[in-house]
C-alpha cells in the first residue's frame, strides 16, 4: 500500500514538478545520436523538432519517479523532422537514442552522468534483440526447460564435432601424424565425456564408440599400435568407471527422502532400460574387436570390464523381473498421488496386498531392504498428499476453515495408513514362511511425526479463530470503547507476530526432519496461554468502565461472539452473572429513586411540580426498559446462569409500580385545575422595580406558566388535559410571542439603564424621563387580553425609542472610550529618552532629555486638544437639556479632568520609574553604565570622580524636576459650574469659584508619584556612592600614602623615627613594586550606571612613586650624614659640659644625670659605628652621590672616639665631690607637697556633680573641665620633685588621693557628656516633622545611648545621675514601636480618620506642625495596641493594592497574537492570555477571600467582569477562525460549490467581510483588554458563529446529495470530496483519489482533449494497483460533474471487466497455460479460471458410470497445471507475473 501512495505521488509530481534545466540540457545533447549523418546542424534541427509541452513531460518522470527507469527518443522514417519521448519500446522504429537509470537512486545535476546509460540502437539491432529475447522465453518457463537448453546445445554440438569435424581430422592426410594422434587422443577424451553428459542430461548411460579407430585395420595389426592400444585402453577405462557407476545405483535414494513409490517404480523401469542398453552396446561388433585387440594387446584393465560385462547381464535381468512386479502398483500408486486426504484410506488396502504379492512371489525384489524402502516411501505419498492438500498460508492468513478439514482428513489418512498396514502383515505372518519382522519404530518414524505436526497445527487453526484479525469484532461502546478495542488489536497484533515467528520460520514447517519445530511451536504455545490471560483482562477492562449496563450487555454480547477458547467462554459467563447482579442492583436503585420521588417530588425550575414527578418515574422506568429490552435481545447469545430468574421477576414488579404511580399522579395534578385561573391574565403587562435602579420586569403570572408546562409534559407522556387548560393552550403561542415581545421591550429598557452607572444615568435624566413616558402604558394600563392592535403598536414604540435612547448611550460611551485611548496614551508615553548601550556625559544627557521634553509637549498639547475636541461632541447631546443635567455635565467633566490628571500622573511615574530603573535596575534588568567618569587626583589629595556624584545627582534632579514640568502645557478640563450658576453667583455678588490647581502643581507635590519616585531615583544615584567609594577606598587604601602623607613631614618623621638600615631598603624596594602594582590594575571599570577611567590617576601614582624613591635616598644621605656630624659633635659638647662645676640642685641633677647617660650610652655609641658605614655602603649601591667632606670626617671617628672616652673619667671623680651638699633640700618639698594632694582631694568631694535634680550638664561638664585643670598642675609639680629625688635615690609615693580625682573626673565626664549628647538629639527628633522621622536611625540611636549607659554602669551604679538617664532612655524606647507603626509607608488617610474617630481627636499628619512632640501630647502612646493593629491592617491592604495594580499592568501591555493571514489577520497564539487569565482570575478569587477585600471591591469586580469577558470573547474568536479558514478554501477557493449553494456562498461571504474587518479592528486596537471589551465584538463573533453552523450543515447537505449520485463517494472523507468538486474542471485532480473509490484501480488512462482529434478528456484504460492495465470498451468522457463521468467509468469498467472475460475465457481452450497466465490480467485469469475448473467438474460430474475415471483423469490435468505454474514460479518473473502465479 506505501508503495501504491508513493506512486501516487510520483504520478502526481509528473504534472507538478519542473525539470532541471542543467538534466534537460545533458539529455539534449545526447539527442545528436538521432541524427545518422554529420551533428554539426544538430542544435539547428533541435530547436525545430523540440516541444516542450510533449517532450519535457515524459523526459520529467524518467528524472523525478523511481519507477521510470527508461527513455526512448525515437525517430520513424529516415527524413524525419520530428521525433517522439516515451517510456514503452514502440512496435516499429527507424532510429532510437534510450536513457536506462538506475532505478534505486535520484537524479541530480551532479550525478546524472554516473546513473544514467544512454546509446543508440537502429530497427535492425532491435529486430534481432527482440527475437533472441523471444526464443530465451520460449526456453525461459522453469530450471528443467533451462537444463533442456543446454542439453540441446550440447547435443548439436555433438553431433557438429562426430560427423563433421573429426571425419574430417580423421581422414585428413595433411596434418602430420604426431599432431593428428594426440589431436584425437584429446578429441575422443572429449567426445566421451560430452556424450555421457548429453545421455545423462537424458537420464541414460550411453558408451562412447570410437568406431572408426580400428578402420581398415587387422586385429594383430592394431594390437602392435601403441597409440592406439592406449587410446582404446583410456576409451576402457571411461567405460569401467561408467559401468561401475550404474551398477552401484541400486536405489532411488538420489531422488529424495520424501519420494513416493512412482519413483522406485520409474526407477527400475528406467535402469532396466538402461541396463539393457549398455548390454547391447557390449553385445556389439565394435566392442567385440576392442576386446580382441586389447586381449592381443595383454591389456591389464581387459579383465575387469569382462566382470562388469557379466554382472551387467545379470543386473539386467533382475532389473527387467523388478519392473514386471512393480508394474503391479503403478495404477493404485498413481491415484494415490493425485488423491486427496480423504481419499486416502480407500487407496491403501490394494496397495499393500500388491506389496504382499511383490514380497511372496518376486525372485529379486523381496528382499527386507527393498520391501522396507517401498512401504517408507508408500508412507512418504501419504505424508506427501496430505501436505499437498495443506495450505499453510490460509493457516496463517486466518483462514482456517479449509486448513482444519485437511489436518483432521490428513490425520485420519496416517492412522489409516498403520491399521493397514498391520493387517497386511498379520496376513503375511499367516500366509507366508516369510513374516514381515521389520523395525517398526523406523516405518512409523515418518508417519508418527506427521501426525503430530497436524496436531500442532490444528492447534495453530483454533488459536487463529481466537486471535486472528479476521475475526470480527464487535463495536465496543464507552469511554474506553477505544482503549479496549486497541488491546484486542494489540493482543491480535502480539498474536500475528507469534504467527508471523511460525510463518517466517526458516524450514518447511511440514519437513517431519525439522526438529526444531518442537522449540519454536512451544514458544508459540506458551504466547498463546499468554494471550488468553491478556484477553481475560481486557475483558476485565472493558466491562470495569462500561458505561452503562447495556454498555455491558453489549461488551458481554460481543466476547461472547469471539470467545473460541474455553477459557475465554468460562470467563465471559463469569461476567454474565455480574451482570445480572449489577441489573439487580439497578432495579434496586431505581426503586430507592422511586420511593423518594413518591417522598419528595422533583423542585427543579425545568420541570413541573406533577408532570415533573410523572417525567422523573417515567426516565426511571425508561432507563429500566432500555437495559431489559437489550437484555432479551442479547438474551439468546449468552449463556444461561441461574441468577437470571430473580433479576426478571424483580423488574417486572417495579415495572408495574412506577407505571401505577404516574396514572395517580396524573389524575392528582387534573382536580387541581380551577377554572377561574384564565382571570389572571387581566394582570398588566409589566412591573417596574423602583427598588432596583427602577428596571423593568415581565409581569406574566407564574400559575399559567406552570400549568402550561404541566400541559405540554403531560402531553408528551400522552395524558388527558383539562378543557380550560386546553384553551389557554391554544393560544399558547400567541402569548409566547407577546412574552417575547414583552421581554425584548425589558431587555432593551434595561440595556440602557444597566449600561449607565449612577452618575451617567443621571447625564441621561431628561432622556430616560421621555423613554418611561413611552413605556408607561405597559406597566399601568395594557394587559394580556388588550387589542391586539394597541398591543402590537406599543411594543413597536417602546422598542423604537428604546432603540434611540440606545443610541445615545452609545456614543456617549464611544466618546468615552475615545477619550480613555487619548488618556490611556498619555500615560503610555515616556517623558524620558535614553539609548540603550550610549555613555553619556552628564552634560550631553541633560540636553538629549530637554530635546525629548520639547517633543512630548507637542504630543500632550495633541492629545488634549483631542479630548476637548471629544468633550465638544459629546456634549452636543446634552446641550439642550435641562439645567440639572448641565449641573452633571460639570461632575462629568471634572470626571474626564480627573482621568487626564491620573493619565499625567501615570506618564510622569513610569517616566521616572524608568529612570529609577536605568539606575537602580530591578529583578529583570541588568544595570548597564550610561554616565562617563573620571577618577584623579585631586588638590586635596583625594581620589575623586569627575563629575562627582553630586553632579550627577544635580543633573538627575533637574532632568525630574524638567520631566515633570512637561505637564504644565496641559490646562485643565473641568468646568466650575453651568453658565446659569455662574449668572447665580454674580446675581449674588459672590466671586465665581476659584481655579483649581494645574495638573503640574498638583503632580509635582504628589508624594506616590513625584516624590517618593525622586527620592528612590536620589537613592539610585547615591547608592553609586558605596562601590564608588569601595573604588576610591581600593586606590587610597593601597596607594594613599603615595600621596596623602606629607612627603616632607614623613620624611621627618621617618628620620625621627630613626628606622634602621633594612626598612630604607624595603620601602625604596616597596615603592618600585608599587609603581609595578599600579601599572597592573584597571584603566576602566563599570560601577552600576557609571563608566569609570582610571587612566589619568595611574598616571599621578607613578609620578609619586618616583618622588618617594628620590625622597627617601636623600634623606638616608643626610641621617647618615648628620649621625657622622652627631657623633664628632656629641663627643665634644659632652666633654665641654662635664668639665663644668655644678651651682645648684638642677645643674647638678643635670650634670649627674649627662654623665650617667654618656657612660651607659657608650656600648651603643660604639655599636653605631658599623651601621653607619652600612649607610654609606647603602647609598653607593642606590648610586647617590657623597659629599668628599662626609668621607673624610667618616675616616676620622675612630681617633675622636678614644679621646671622648679618656674624658669621661676624669669628670666622674669631680661629680661625687658635688653630691653631699643638695640631699636636706630635697625632702622638705616633698613633704609639703603630700599635704597639698589630700587637701585637694577633700574639696573635690564635696563640690562634684553625682545628681542631675540639681546641676544641669552644661554646669557638670565645666566644673569637669576646671578640674582637669587642676589636676595637670599637681601632676606637673610632682614632676619637678622627682628629678631632685632620683639624684638621691629617693622612692616617689604612690599620691592615691590625685589618682583618685582623676578617676571620678574621668567618668563624670563620659556621664555627663552622654547626657548632654541625648538632649540635643531628642531635641531635634521633638521638634522636627514626623514624617520626616527616620525610625530606623531612632532606633539605632535609642540601642546606642542604652548600651553606653549599661556600659558605665559598671563603675557608676549607684549614682543617682546614672539611676535617672537610664530610665529616661528606656521611656523613650517604649514608645519606638508606636513611632514605627505610625511611621509605616502603608498608611492612607482612611487609616489615620481611623486613629482619629478612635482616639476622638482631629490632626492632619501631613501638617508641618504636626511632630513627635505632637504624638507624644496627643498620648498615642495610650493606643499602642489599636495603632498596631491598624499598621498591619494598612500592610495587608498595601499588598492588595500592589495586585490590583500589577493586574492592570499585565493587561495594559498585553496584546493580540495577530499574524497576516491572506489579506488578513487571524490569531495566532493564545497561550499568554489564558496564561494571564487563569493567574489574575486566582489572584482576585484570594483577593476575595481576604478580610480586607471590602476596600477594594469595586477595582475587584471590575476585573473580574473584565477578564470574564475577556474570556468569552476569546473563545468565541478562535471558534470562528476555526470555521472561517475550515470554509474559506472552500467557498473562495471553488466556483463550482458557489453556484451550487448560492445562498450559502452568500452568507459566508458577509461573514468573510464581517470577520476581516473584526480581525482589523482587533488588530488595530492590539490591546487585549481593549480589543475584545469592546462594544459589539462578543455580540458580532457569536453572530458570525450561528451563520458559519449553518453554512457547514447545507454544506454537509450537498455532499450528501454527491454522495447520493455517486455511491462510492461515501469512501472518501469530507475534505476529499470537497477537493474533487472543487477542482472539478480538471479531471486529473481526481487520480489521487480513485484507488479510495475503486479497491482494484490505481488510476484512469486519461488523454486530454485538445490532442489527436479529441476535443473533450477522455479515458480508455484503467491501471490497477499492480501496474496491470485493462483498456475500455470504447473511450469515456471524463469532463463535467465528477459524479456524472465516474458512473460513466463505473459502468465501462463492468462492460470491459465481462468483454475481457469472455475472451480470456476463449483463450483458455487453445492457449497454454503458462502464457495464457501471463498474457492475461490476473482478475481474469482468477475468475476465468475458477469457472473453468467449475465447468470441467460438472463435466466430470455429469456421468454417473464414468465419473471416477473423468475426475481422475481432470485431477490429473489439472496436478500437471499446478505442477507447471510451480515451474513457472522458478523462472525469472517480473513483478506482476509473480502475483498472477503465485
Amino acid at each position: 500500500m506505501d508503495q501504491v501512495i508513493q506512486d501516487g505521488l510520483e504520478d502526481q509530481d509528473v504534472v507538478t514538478v519542473a525539470v532541471d534545466p542543467v538534466c534537460l540540457g545533458w539529455i539534449q545533447d545526447k539527442l545528436r545520436l538521432l541524427l545518422y549523418g554529420p551533428s554539426s546542424d544538430w542544435q539547428a534541427w533541435l530547436d525545430k523538432a523540440w516541444q516542450p509541452a510533449a517532450h519535457e513531460q515524459p523526459i520529467a518522470a524518467f528524472l523525478t519517479r523511481l519507477k521510470v527507469c527508461r527513455l526512448l527518443a525515437i525517430t520513424y522514417k529516415p527524413d524525419d523532422v520530428n521525433f517522439t519521448m516515451m517510456h514503452e519500446l514502440p512496435p516499429k522504429f527507424y532510429r532510437m537514442v534510450y536513457f536506462i537509470k538506475d532505478p534505486t537512486k535520484f537524479i541530480t545535476r551532479s550525478n546524472i552522468a554516473q546513473v544514467v546509460q544512454f546509446g543508440v540502437l537502429k530497427a535492425g539491432y532491435l529486430a534481432r534483440a527482440v527475437s533472441s529475447a523471444s526464443a530465451d522465453d520460449a526456453k525461459a518457463p522453469s530450471s528443467d526447460g533451462a537444463n533442456d537448453g543446454t542439453a540441446g546445445s550440447m547435443e548439436a554440438l555433438l553431433r557438429l564435432v562426430g560427423s563433421v569435424y573429426l571425419p574430417q581430422v580423421i581422414n585428413s592426410g595433411s596434418w602430420p601424424d604426431a599432431v593428428r594422434k594426440e589431436f584425437l587422443a584429446y578429441t575422443h577424451r572429449f567426445m566421451a565425456n560430452l556424450t555421457e553428459a548429453v545421455h545423462e542430461a537424458q537420464g541414460r548411460t550411453v558408451l562412447y564408440m570410437p568406431a572408426e579407430e580400428l578402420a581398415g585395420l587387422s586385429i594383430s595389426k592394431a594390437a602392435w599400435d601403441k597409440h592406439l592400444t592406449r587410446r582404446l585402453e583410456t576409451t576402457l577405462i571411461y567405460w569401467t568407471r561408467q559401468i561401475t557407476n550404474v551398477l552401484n545405483r541400486q536405489d532411488c535414494s538420489d531422488s529424495g527422502q520424501q519420494a513416493g513409490p512412482l519413483v522406485e517404480i520409474e526407477f527400475w523401469r528406467s535402469r532396466s532400460l538402461d541396463l539393457s542398453g549398455i548390454r547391447a552396446q557390449l553385445e556389439g561388433r565394435q566392442v567385440a574387436d576392442m576386446v580382441a585387440v586389447l586381449s592381443l594387446a595383454g591389456s591389464s584393465y581387459l579383465a575387469p570390464f569382462l566382470q562388469l560385462k557379466e554382472l551387467i547381464q545379470h543386473e539386467a535381468v533382475a532389473a527387467q523381473d523388478n519392473v514386471r512386479f512393480l508394474t503391479c502398483l503403478e495404477e493404485p500408486c498413481k491415484q494415490l498421488s493425485k488423491a486427496c486426504p480423504l481419499e486416502i484410506p480407500g487407496l491403501l488396502p490394494q496397495i499393500l496386498d500388491r506389496i504382499r504379492m511383490i514380497w511372496c512371489l518376486s525372485r529379486f525384489y523381496n528382499i527386507p531392504e527393498r520391501i522396507t524402502s517401498l512401504l517408507k516411501r508408500l508412507s512418504n505419498e501419504v505424508i506427501n498428499r496430505c501436505s499437498a492438500a495443506l495450505r499453510l498460508g490460509d493457516i496463517f492468513t486466518g483462514d482456517v476453515s479449509g486448513p482444519m478439514d485437511i489436518l483432521q482428513q490428513s490425520m485420519a489418512a496416517g492412522a489409516a495408513w498403520k491399521s493397514c498396514y498391520e493387517r497386511t502383515a498379520a496376513a503375511v505372518g499367516r500366509h507366508c514362511p516369510r513374516p514381515w519382522d521389520f523395525d517398526m519404530g523406523s516405518l512409523y518414524s515418518y508417519i508418527d511425526a506427521f501426525l503430530q505436526r497436524c496436531r500442532d497445527l490444528l492447534e495453530v487453526c483454533e488459536a487463529q479463530l481466537q486471535f486472528a484479525p479476521s475475526t470480527k469484532l464487535p463495536v465496543f461502546s464507552g469511554t474506553r470503547g477505544p482503549e479496549v478495542e486497541r488491546n484486542i488489536a494489540d493482543i491480535q497484533v502480539a498474536f500475528q507476530g507469534l504467527v508471523k515467528q511460525l510463518k517466517g520460520l526458516k524450514y518447511d514447517i511440514l519437513d517431519i526432519k525439522a526438529i526444531q519445530w518442537y522449540d519454536d511451536f512451544n514458544v508459540f504455545k506458551v504466547g498463546v496461554r499468554d494471550l488468553e490471560v491478556m484477553l481475560e483482562n481486557v475483558l476485565e477492562l472493558a466491562l470495569d468502565t462500561a458505561p452503562s449496563l447495556q454498555g455491558t450487555l453489549e461488551l458481554l454480547e460481543g466476547f461472547q461472539l469471539i470467545a473460541k477458547r474455553d477459557a475465554v467462554k468460562r470467563a465471559v459467563q463469569k461476567h454474565v452473572s455480574v451482570f445480572y447482579g449489577k441489573f439487580m442492583g439497578e432495579i434496586n436503585a431505581a426503586k430507592k429513586h422511586f420511593d423518594l420521588l413518591r417522598r419528595c417530588p422533583p423542585g427543579s425550575p425545568l420541570l413541573p411540580k406533577y408532570a415533573g414527578a410523572a417525567r422523573a418515574a417515567a426516565t426511571l422506568l425508561r432507563r429500566l426498559e432500555q437495559t431489559h429490552g437489550v437484555l432479551i435481545a442479547v438474551k439468546p447469545m449468552l449463556p444461561s446462569v441461574p441468577e437470571e430468574a430473580d433479576a426478571l421477576t424483580a423488574y417486572e414488579l417495579t415495572h408495574q409500580s412506577m407505571q401505577q404511580f404516574i396514572v395517580n399522579t396524573h389524575t392528582e395534578w387534573f382536580n387541581t385545575i380551577d377554572n377561574s385561573i384564565s382571570k389572571q391574565l387581566q394582570d398588566n403587562l409589566l412591573t417596574q422595580d423602583k427598588a432596583d435602579r427602577g428596571l423593568l420586569s415581565m409581569n406574566f403570572n407564574p400559575q399559567l406558566l406552570a400549568m402550561s408546562q404541566e400541559v405540554v409534559h403531560w402531553e408528551r407522556l400522552r395524558m388527558a388535559v383539562p378543557y380550560i387548560a386546553m384553551e389557554i393552550q391554544a393560544q399558547r403561542e400567541k402569548y409566547r410571542v407577546l412574552r417575547d415581545n414583552m421581554l425584548m421591550v425589558v431587555r432593551e429598557y434595561n440595556k440602557v439603564l444597566v449600561a449607565l452607572d449612577a452618575e451617567e444615568r443621571k447625564l441621561f435624566f431628561d432622556r430616560i424621563r421621555a423613554l418611561d413616558r413611552r413605556i408607561l402604558p405597559g406597566v399601568s394600563k395594557l394587559n394580556w387580553v388588550a387589542d391586539k392592535h394597541a398591543l402590537e403598536f406599543y411594543y413597536k414604540e417602546a422598542r423604537k425609542h428604546c432603540r434611540i435612547a440606545d443610541c445615545s448611550v452609545c456614543e456617549f460611551k464611544t466618546g468615552m472610550t475615545k477619550i480613555d485611548t487619548l488618556c490611556k496614551g498619555i500615560a503610555e508615553g515616556l517623558l524620558i529618552n535614553v539609548e540603550k548601550k550610549r555613555l553619556y556625559d552628564h552634560t550631553e544627557f541633560e540636553a538629549v532629555q530637554a530635546t525629548h521634553h520639547d517633543m512630548a509637549k507637542k504630543r500632550l498639547i495633541a492629545a488634549h486638544a483631542e479630548i476637548k475636541k471629544t468633550l465638544a461632541e459629546v456634549y452636543t447631546h446634552f446641550e439642550a437639556d435641562g439645567e440639572d443635567v448641565q449641573r452633571e455635565w460639570v461632575k462629568f467633566t471634572v470626571k474626564v479632568d480627573k482621568k487626564v490628571e491620573d493619565a499625567l500622573r501615570h506618564t510622569v511615574k513610569r517616566s521616572l520609574h524608568e529612570l529609577s530603573r536605568l539606575l537602580t535596575g530591578d529583578s529583570k534588568t541588568e544595570v548597564l553604565p550610561i554616565f562617563r567618569v573620571t577618577l584623579i587626583l585631586e588638590r586635596n589629595q583625594h581620589v575623586e570622580l569627575r563629575p562627582t556624584i553630586q553632579q550627577l545627582f544635580d543633573m538627575t534632579q533637574k532632568v525630574c524636576r524638567d520631566l515633570v514640568t512637561v505637564v504644565q502645557v496641559v490646562a485643565r478640563l473641568a468646568q466650575q459650574a453651568t453658565p446659569r450658576q455662574l449668572k447665580e453667583l454674580e446675581d449674588r455678588g459672590e466671586p465665581p469659584p476659584s481655579h483649581p490647581q494645574t495638573y503640574h502643581q498638583l503632580i509635582s507635590s504628589d508624594e506616590e508619584v513625584t516624590l517618593k519616585t525622586i527620592v528612590q531615583i536620589s537613592t539610585g544615584i547615591t547608592s553609586v556612592v558605596d562601590p564608588v567609594q569601595a573604588c576610591l577606598e581600593h586606590f587610597e587604601k593601597r596607594y594613599k600614602k603615595l600621596w596623602d602623607q606629607d612627603k616632607d613631614a614623613y620624611i621627618r618623621r621617618y628620620e625621627k623615627a630613626q628606622k634602621p638600615l633594612s626598612s630604607y631598603e624595603a620601602d625604596v624596594t616597596e615603592y618600585m613594586n608599587k609603581a609595578a602594582e599600579i601599572q597592573m590594575e584597571e584603566t576602566t571599570a563599570n560601577i552600576k550606571f557609571l563608566f569609570v577611567d582610571c587612566g589619568p590617576l595611574k598616571q599621578t601614582l607613578n609620578m609619586h612613586c618616583e618622588l618617594w624613591k628620590a625622597k627617601l635616598t636623600n634623606l638616608l644621605n643626610n641621617l647618615a650624614a648628620a649621625e657622622l656630624r652627631n657623633l664628632h659633635e656629641y663627643f665634644r659638647n659632652g666633654l665641654e659640659a662635664l668639665s663644668k662645676a655644678p651651682q645648684n640642685l638642677e645643674q647638678l641633677a643635670e650634670s649627674v644625670g649627662l654623665h650617667r647617660r654618656l657612660v651607659n650610652e657608650k656600648a651603643k655609641t660604639a655599636a653605631s659605628f658599623e651601621p653607619l658605614r652600612d649607610k654609606y655602603r647603602m647609598l653607593e649601591r642606590f648610586e647617590v652621590q657623597v659629599p668628599d667632606a662626609q668621607l673624610e670626617q667618616l675616616d676620622k671617628l675612630d681617633l675622636a672616639w678614644a679621646r671622648f672616652q679618656v674624658g669621661l673619667d676624669e669628670a666622674a671623680a669631680r661629680l661625687e665631690r658635688s653630691k653631699d651638699a643638695f640631699r636636706d633640700k630635697v625632702k622638705a618639698m616633698l613633704e609639703a607637697f603630700v599635704r597639698d594632694i589630700a587637701t585637694m582631694q577633700e574639696e573635690f568631694v564635696r563640690g562634684a556633680p553625682y545628681d542631675a535634680e540639681t546641676t544641669t550638664s552644661r554646669q557638670a561638664l565645666a566644673f569637669v573641665t576646671r578640674w582637669n585643670n587642676a589636676t595637670t598642675s599637681a601632676r606637673h609639680k610632682a614632676t619637678e620633685i622627682k628629678s631632685g629625688m632620683d639624684i638621691f635615690s629617693i622612692p616617689q609615693p604612690p599620691y592615691k588621693e590625685l589618682v583618685q580625682i582623676e578617676k571620678e573626673l574621668e567618668l563624670l565626664d563620659k556621664m555627663w557628656s552622654l547626657v548632654a549628647e541625648w538632649e540635643g538629639t531628642y531635641s531635634g527628633w521633638k521638634d522636627g516633622l514626623f514624617k520626616d522621622l527616620k525610625v530606623v536611625e531612632m532606633e539605632e540611636t535609642a540601642a546606642r545611648f542604652s548600651k553606653q549607659v549599661t556600659k558605665l554602669g559598671r563603675d557608676v551604679k549607684n549614682w543617682l545621675l546614672w539611676g535617672w538617664f537610664r530610665d529616661k532612655i528606656d521611656a523613650f524606647k517604649k514608645t519606638m514601636p508606636l513611632i514605627t507603626d505610625l511611621r509605616n509607608p502603608a498608611m492612607r488617610q482612611r487609616h489615620w480618620q481611623q486613629l482619629m474617630e478612635h482616639i476622638g481627636t482631629s490632626f492632619d499628619p501631613a501638617d508641618t506642625n504636626f511632630t513627635l512632640e505632637t504624638v507624644m501630647a496627643l498620648r498615642l502612646d495610650q493606643h499602642a495596641e489599636f495603632i498596631a493593629e491598624l499598621s498591619v491592617n494598612a500592610t495587608k491592604e498595601l499588598a492588595i493594592e500592589t495586585s490590583l495594580a500589577a493586574i492592570s499592568a499585565t493587561w495594559a501591555d498585553l496584546g493580540l497574537d495577530l499574524t497576516e493571514y491572506k489579506g488578513a489577520y487571524k490569531l495566532r497564539s493564545t497561550e499568554d492570555i489564558f496564561a494571564a487569565l487563569e493567574d489574575n482570575s486566582v489572584t482576585l478569587s484570594s483577593m476575595k477571600a481576604s478580610r480586607y477585600y471590602l476596600v477594594f471591591e469595586g477595582p475587584v469586580a471590575h476585573w473580574e467582569q473584565t477578564l470574564s469577558l475577556v474570556s468569552e470573547t476569546i473563545e468565541i474568536i478562535l471558534q470562528v477562525q476555526r470555521n472561517w479558514m475550515y470554509l474559506e478554501n472552500i467557498f473562495i477557493g471553488s466556483e463550482d460549490i458557489r453556484k451550487q449553494l448560492p445562498q450559502e456562498s452568500l452568507m459566508f461571504e458577509g461573514v468573510h467581510r464581517t470577520f476581516i474587518r473584526s480581525m482589523q479592528r482587533l488588530h488595530a486596537k492590539s490591546n487585549v483588554v481593549q480589543a475584545t471589551t469592546a462594544a459589539g465584538v462578543l455580540t458580532a463573533f457569536q453572530d458570525m458563529d450561528a451563520k458559519l453552523e449553518k453554512v457547514q450543515k447545507s454544506l454537509e447537505n450537498y455532499l450528501e446529495s454527491k454522495r447520493q449520485q455517486f455511491p462510492r463517494f461515501y469512501f472518501l472523507s469530507s475534505d476529499d470530496l470537497l477537493e474533487i468538486l472543487g477542482q472539478a474542471r480538471d479531471p486529473q485532480n481526481v487520480q489521487a483519489h480513485l484507488k479510495k473509490c475503486f479497491e482494484g484501480m490505481k488510476k484512469l488512462d486519461m488523454l486530454p482533449g485538445g490532442t489527436e482529434g479529441r476535443k473533450l478528456c477522455e479515458s480508455v484504460g484503467i491501471f490497477s494497483p499492480d501496474g496491470e492495465y485493462l483498456p475500455l470498451p470504447a473511450p469515456v468522457v471524463t469532463e463535467g460533474r465528477p459524479e456524472e463521468w465516474l458512473n460513466r467509468v463505473e459502468e465501462a469498467m463492468f462492460a470491459a471487466t465481462k468483454k475481457h472475460l469472455y475472451r480470456v475465457l476463449e483463450d483458455s481452450k487453445g492457449t497454454k497455460k503458462e502464457k495464457w497466465v501471463k498474457d492475461n490480467q490476473g482478475q481474469m485469469v482468477i475468475t476465468a479460471g475458477q469457472m473453468v475448473w467449475t465447468a470441467e467438474c460438472e463435466k466430470a460430474l455429469s456421468d454417473a458410470d464414468g465419473a471416477k475415471k473423468a475426475l481422475r483423469l481432470l485431477k490429473k490435468k489439472w496436478v500437471s497445471y499446478l505442477n507447471k505454474l510451480t515451474a513457472v514460479t522458478r523462472s525469472k518473473l517480473n513483478k506482476i507475473e509473480r502475483n498472477k502465479v503465485s
